[in-house]
């Protein structure tokens, strides 16, 4: 995989990005949890803990656009992750509904650091953390995180 060439550029206090994708991404989608099964009276009551298999599908090839967000910040547009299979059988329609992404996790850097000639690379780093609580047919708790990191270097 070679890394994609983006263009830097301040003008009149800003920062533009050229191209605003990046191409040739490889990592992985990583699902792992747990269902808990309550039982209540009148039968006799208690919880059951079952853990999921953990899944993962790796990712490469992929293409995402991204765009400057607020000062020092940059988020990636709605981009579709590949899909794995359920580690947790029976899921409801409603759990395999939710869809972790991208734009969840807004990215920080420090814009300053980019024109400095004397810092070689800056990685921006995103995280974020939701929350889904289920009401409905079911109740529940689902929680998806995302992480992703991407690293600008001065081209020599």
């Amino acid at each position: 995989m070679r890394p994609t060439t983006v263009f830097v550029t301040f003008r009149n206090g800003r920062v533009l990005y050229a191209p605003a994708v990046v191409r040739f991404v490889a990592g992985k989608v990583v699902q792992t949890g747990e269902q808990r099964t309550t039982v209540r009276s009148p039968c006799a009551p208690g919880t059951m803990h079952s853990p999921c298999a953990r899944r993962r599908r790796p990712v490469s090839g992929a293409r995402f656009r991204f765009f400057r967000s607020a000062r020092n910040e940059i988020s990636f547009r709605a981009a579709k992750l590949p899909e794995l299979p359920s580690g947790c059988p029976p899921e409801s329609a409603e759990v395999r509904e939710i869809r972790p992404g991208l734009a969840d996790a807004q990215g920080e850097l420090s814009e300053g650091t980019l024109k400095n000639v004397r810092v070689p690379k800056q990685t921006a780093v995103g995280t974020s953390e939701v929350t889904i609580d289920l009401e409905d047919q079911e109740t529940g708790r689902v929680v998806e995180r995302v992480h992703w990191e991407l690293t600008f270097a001065r081209k020599r």
